[in-house]
This record gives C-alpha cells, structure tokens and sequence, in this order.
C-alpha cells in the first residue's frame, strides 16, 4: 500500500470536538520510507471526489449517507492526487470533516434524548386535540395509513434538510481554506481549519437560492410568528372557562372577577414564555418541552382509559336506546344556549392548528353547529367504519399532513446534538418523529373506538364532564405556553438574518471582535422584545385570526415542511441519485398538498 505523507513540521487538528473523531494521532500516521508502522489502515484518506483528499472517519457506520450524498468518485482525480510517487502530501487545512461537526467544542453539547423532547414538543402541540376527529372523517385504517404517511415524509423533509446543511458546511470551509492558501503562502501549516457555519435557512439558502433568502425568512418569520400569537390567544380562550368551570358557572356569563378576565391570563402566559424566549439554544427548554410531551401521553392514557372501559366514556349521558333520556353531550352539559359560546371556545383551540399546521380548516365541519341542538347528540357514540372518504375527509386531510411541523428547528440537530454524525441525527429523527406517531396512534385510535363518528372536533368536549376534563384543559394551555418558544427561536434567527450585517465575519482585532459581540447582543434583545410584544398586543386585540392564520399556514408550513428540503437538496446535489429523485418527489407532494390546503379553506368559507 502508498504510505501517507505528512509535511515535516505540521500536526493535526487538536482539541475541537469537531474533529476528534476525524484526526489520528502522530504515532497511527506512516511517514514515507518508515517501515515500522507498515501495517497501518490507508483507508483513513479517501478522495469524495470534491477536491482535496480528506481524512475519513474510521469509526463511521457502513449504511451513512455520505457515500450516496457525495458526487460520483473519479478515478482521475485519484491518479491526478497520487502522481507524487503514489504519495500525496496532505495540508492539515485540508482535512474536512465528512461528518456533520458542531460549531465549536462547546456548541454541541445536547443530549439525545433532550433534542427528541423539543422536537416532539414542536410536532404535538395543541392541534393534537383534533386528530381524532380527522381519525373520526376518515376512518381508522385510512386515517392510520395518513398518519404513517405524514410522519414518513415529514421525516424525510428533516433528513434532507440536514443533509443539505451538512453539505454546505463542507463546502465553506473548503473554500475558505483554498482561497486563503492562495492569497497568503506564509500561512502557518498547522493553522485549524475554518469552523463550519451554524446550519440555518439562511445558510442554505445562500448556497443555492441566495436572490430568495430574503422571501425564504421572512416566510419563516411570519409564519412562526402566527403561530405564536394564537398560542396566546388559545390560553386566553381556555383558562377563562376552565376557571368557570372550577367554579360551576355558566361559560356565558360574564367575568365576575379578575380571574375570569381574558387579558389577565395572557399576561399571565406572557410572563411565563418571556424567560424561555430569551434562551439562546432550543436545548435548554428540554425540561419545558418534556412536560409538554407527558401532559400530551397523559391526554392519550385518558382516551385509553375511556376506549377499553375501564371508565365510563358516556358518564352523565343517558342512552335512549335503553329507554333513558337525551341529554347534551357529557362536556357541554351546560345550558343549550351556551353551547354557542363554547364552540366559539374550543374553536381557538383547532386555530391553533391552523396556524401551525393549517388544522383549523376543520372548524367549517362544525360552524353549521354553532347553535347546538339536542337532536345532534341522540348519543355519545356514533359509528366506527374502516375507511371514509368524500368532502370531509379532503378538509381534515391538512391536519395529517402537518401534524408533524416542526421543520423550522432542523438547526438543533446540527447545531446542538452532541456528536451530530450521520447516525445519531438519524436516530434522534426517527425517535422524535416516532414517539409522536405512537401518541398520535394511540390518542386517535382509542377516542375513536370510544366515540365513532361522534367525536367533537375538540376531543376535551368529547370527554365525559368532570375536573379531570378541566384539568386537561387546564394543562393543555399550558402546553401550548411551553410551545411558544419553540416559535420565538427560528423566528429570531430568521430576522436576525435578515437585519444587515448579523451574519459578516468577525474582525481580527481584539476591540472590533468585542464591539461586534455587543452588537449582536443588542439585535439579539431587540428583535427578541419585538417578536414578544408585538404577539401580546395582537393577542390582546384580535379574538380571531383564523382565516389569516389558515392561509399563512397553509403557505409556510408547506413550504418549511416539503418545498425547501426538497428544492435545497435537488440544488446542492446535482448529480443523479436515488435520493436527489426523492427530493423532487418531496416538492411535487408540496405543491399538491399546498393547493389542497387551500381548497380546503375556500370551501370553508363558502
């Protein structure tokens, strides 16, 4: 085998966390003519057909995506590389990482398990409550297959996003290193290479698309921003009547103190989000999105617990096929007349949804019920078929596709997972993407099984009247509370982007490097305190957003969800490959699902 050539004088990249997987030492590296070390694995270079050789990681799972992800080897380039004698000489600037690297030592610091609690608290948010009744439209096997479906290509869209900022990552420092290299020949031969730029929309955009990087973010921005603002507006809707409640009055009545006042528990919300907001890493609201997690499989335990009998699905429901009387549903035993009053309720709950993943169309299933009347709830069971299609099913069909959106966060993977390899983004995807399928599986199949057809666009208004139906409520909202922050990150980055000179390189001085990092901080607060009070002021005015949420929804989800993975990765890798094909399949299904989103809105409104 050709020995490896090291320049005399030169040493590896030490002590980043970037490359302690990539670099050997000194003693693993055979030097021309040093028969000693004779036996050693020649496999650690490779050429990827990029340029220059680079170090290969020995420690890499055979079934990485690299291999596929890269250009098509030359044998060429290996002769062209080899020509010193079958030597080549190799320039520490030159070693690349061929795994996806953290930023620095530091950056990367997430646990696994912490990444896959954000990011599943991103997917299962407050539009969780509505997938039964689109499980209820559609039937249990066909709305099984939806979600299966949704979660595979949602899945994919993360996994090429990833790979698309990995791509790029490899491609900076490449450039950079060269055109260093070219203009200044004293550089030193053992200077590090230039760290990978944070994976972001921005990043990628432009690497591919940089005449819309602009459109892609702001894109972003308001969509996220939009999402947020109904967040406020649901726990203003919710706690409000979840007070009424504890207190046995009417949902109509008017507040007879503070604490059933609307504003008081937005501001409430306000102060609780406004800490989590500032947080500069989606990691550290693991803790947050943990809880959101558990307060959504205790909702899908309690739907088990009413599908297998063990409580009483119908308590407080009489049954006229046993010779009883009808009553209103268990939740809305309230007076007729307030019926009205809770669907307008409950509605924000499925706005939430349509913000965040254009669910609220499936408010037009139920505004014909507004003025509730007795002979719509004969029963709280209704039928329980295998598959149903028709008009219904192409509304609630939105609310499958974007139940898990939460593509706008892709960065924590790259940017925060500790030891982001190939393999480890893979399984922190599929163990998000999983746990949500599951819960999702659960928490629709059995409130169906207890319901049928019956079920309420609001799951909670399914659910037998009791405290443990407001405490659900109660704990919903603050979901919904600890999921702001979700939306206040990408946001921040997104404008943060878009503000002049936030993403320039750092000067070389010791005062610039510092005046710079001051004013970094200071748009950082800025455009922090602007996303915050500006939702808080919208939320306090505006009751209802759903008609602009609905269309900003059925846009930037989309286009976050199944437009950019796949436009990013068809423009980073053109050469021909399975997954390059993919990718155009990715942006076709966008396009389709977009215009269903959309016809499913216009059809609302007439």
């Amino acid at each position: 085998m050709p020995a490896v050539a090291v320049p005399s004088g030169s040493s590896l990249p030490d002590g980043n966390e970037g490359y302690n997987r990539l670099a050997p030492s000194p003693r693993d590296i055979e030097r021309p003519n040093d028969k000693q070390h004779e036996g050693v694995n020649n496999n650690l270079f490779r050429n990827t057909g990029r340029g220059p050789l680079l170090l290969a990681d020995p420690t890499q799972d055979e079934d990485s995506d690299n291999d596929e992800d890269a250009p098509p080897h030359d044998d060429k380039d290996d002769n062209e590389s080899n020509s010193n004698g079958g030597v080549p000489l190799l320039h520490p600037s030159t070693f690349l990482p061929i795994t996806t690297t953290p930023t620095t030592s530091t950056t990367n610091q997430a646990a696994m398990w912490s990444c896959v609690a954000v990011l599943a608290n991103n997917m299962m948010g407050a539009g969780t409550l509505g997938l039964p009744f689109a499980v209820a439209q559609t039937g249990w096997l066909l709305g099984g297959i939806l979600l299966i479906g949704s979660a595979i290509m949602s899945a994919h869209g993360f996994l090429l996003l990833t790979l698309s900022a990995h791509t790029v990552q490899q491609r900076t420092p490449a450039s950079s290193s060269s055109s260093s290299s070219s203009s200044s020949s004293s550089s030193s031969p053992s200077s590090s290479p230039p760290t990978p730029s944070a994976a972001s929309f921005y990043s990628l955009c432009q690497a591919c698309i940089p005449r819309y990087t602009f459109l892609v973010d702001l894109a972003v921005a308001i969509k996220c921003f939009g999402v947020a603002i109904s967040y406020l507006v649901i726990v203003g809707d919710l706690l409000p009547d979840v007070v009424k409640e504890f207190r046995q009055h009417a949902l109509t009545s008017s507040a007879s103190d503070i604490w059933e006042e609307r504003w008081l528990w937005i501001v409430l919300a306000f102060l609780m989000v406004v800490p989590l907001s500032f947080q500069q890493r989606l990691s550290a609201l693991r803790y947050t999105s943990g809880v959101s997690v558990g307060i959504v499989l205790c909702l899908a335990v309690v739907a088990l617990m009413y599908a297998s009998g063990a409580w009483n699905a119908c308590a407080g429901t009489e049954n006229p096929q046993n010779g009883g009387v009808d009553t209103l549903p268990p939740a809305l035993n309230v007076a007729r007349g307030a019926a009205g009053a809770l669907d307008e309720a409950t509605k924000g709950l499925a706005t939430d949804a349509a913000a965040a993943a254009v669910a609220a169309t499936i408010a037009a299933l139920t505004s014909s019920s507004s003025s509730v009347s007795s002979s719509s709830f004969s029963s709280c069971r209704g039928r329980y078929v295998m598959a149903r299609g028709g008009h219904n099913a192409l509304q609630v069909l939105p609310i499958f596709v974007y139940s898990y959106t939460a593509h706008q966060n892709f960065g924590l993977l790259l940017n925060e997972l500790k030891g982001p390899s190939p393999r480890r983004v893979r399984q922190t995807l599929t163990a998000a993407t999983g746990l949500a399928l599951l819960t999702y599986l659960l928490l629709a199949q059995a409130a169906y099984y207890a319901y049928g057809a019956a079920l309420q666009h609001d799951l909670l208004s399914s659910f037998p009247a009791s405290r443990l139906s407001t405490c659900l409520r109660a704990a919903m909202s603050l979901l919904v509370t600890f999921t702001y922050p979700l939306q206040a990150h990408p946001a921040r980055a997104c404008l943060l982007a878009l503000w002049p000179d936030t993403n320039s390189s750092n000067s070389s001085s010791g005062s610039d490097r510092k005046n710079k990092e001051q004013l970094l901080s200071f748009r950082y607060t800025c455009v922090t305190l602007l996303f915050l009070f500006s939702s808080l002021l919208l939320a306090l005015l505006i009751h209802d957003l759903s008609l602009v949420l609905e269309i900003v929804g059925a846009t930037g989800s989309t286009t976050v969800s199944y437009l950019l993975p796949g436009l990013t990765y068809f423009l980073l890798h053109p050469w021909s490959h399975l997954r390059r094909r993919l990718a155009v399949a990715q942006v076709v299904v966008g396009m389709v699902v977009m215009g269903t989103c959309m016809l499913a809105i216009l059809m609302k409104e007439r």
